[in-house]
């Protein structure tokens, strides 16, 4: 398939990265030139194991190629997948100037068809906006995807080769067919829901593991107190299988661009 990717961050650059593995023909888009050179070159601004060395294997093999024009990369991408930063406000909300920039930027170079798949974490109900604000610029028939990204820092291509599963927000059957095969060489559960559901399970996932590290925090601080060893504590509470000796980490809490984020923005999701 051709795979153009917007956004060469943590996200958009890792997905490059694999989807090229798995030899498909991916574009990555940013519109900061020095990026793109500097992504030419095999150097990324974070450290992640393993990813200079996939990049230059794969421009190597022409699988991958970076440019800070659209034009040059959505009119022969099949799939375009929007994996730019969604920060937030002052206020706590999500910032949506960049996914929306990036989609007036991209709309005029559709192909007829072309499959717009937000990889960003986004509120539910956004594709109500998004279709729109996509509209103005083409009359290229389009559908839109959700895909939600579940990567850690540090394993970030073991994570997006080896899913624990792949969830795919569309209910159009074509879509779901396309986005089926592009991800089956993972062999992970595929979860295939309406878009707002994929939406919201980035941000429920998000919040359950803070949640997860802030009680296992205080129940910490509770054994400090009372003469208790929290590992022991893990350990008896572990073989509850509701429960599972996995991902309790007590320490200074939690941090990071996301579960901070992610946490403020689903405390401020509009209930009607």
């Amino acid at each position: 398939m051709r795979i153009a990717i917007i956004g060469t961050g943590f996200v958009g650059v890792v997905s490059a990265a694999v989807y090229a593995s798995l030899d498909h023909k991916v574009v990555g888009v940013d519109i900061d030139p020095n990026k793109i050179n500097s992504l030419k070159k095999g150097k990324v601004p974070f450290y992640e194991p393993k990813l200079e060395k996939l990049l230059l294997q794969q421009q190597k093999l022409n699988n991958l190629t970076f440019t800070d024009n659209y034009q040059e990369a959505i009119p022969d991408a099949q799939l375009i997948i929007v994996a730019v930063g969604t920060p937030s406000l002052p206020s706590g909300a999500v910032d949506l100037k960049y996914l929306n920039s990036a989609c007036e930027s991209l709309a005029p170079y559709l192909q007829e068809d072309a499959v717009v798949i937000i990889k960003s974490t986004v509120p539910p109900g956004i594709f109500d906006k998004i279709k729109p604000l996509i509209s103005r610029h083409t009359k290229k028939n389009f559908f839109l995807a959700s895909l939600p990204e579940f990567l850690k820092e540090g394993t970030a291509i073991a994570d997006t080769l080896h899913p624990d599963r792949v969830v795919i927000g569309s209910q159009d059957k074509k879509v779901i067919e396309l986005l089926t095969k592009l991800h089956q060489p993972f062999k992970a559960p595929i979860v295939v829901v309406k878009p707002e559901s994929a939406q919201m399970i980035k941000y429920a996932a998000n919040a359950y593991l803070a949640t997860r590290i802030t009680f296992i925090n205080q129940i910490a601080d509770l054994c400090e107190h009372n003469g208790a060893d929290i590992q022991d504590v893990i350990d008896g509470i572990g073989y509850d299988k509701r429960i599972g000796h996995h991902y309790w980490y007590p320490g200074l809490g939690y941090g990071g661009s996301c579960f901070p984020k992610d946490v403020n923005e689903l405390s401020l999701i509009h209930i009607s």
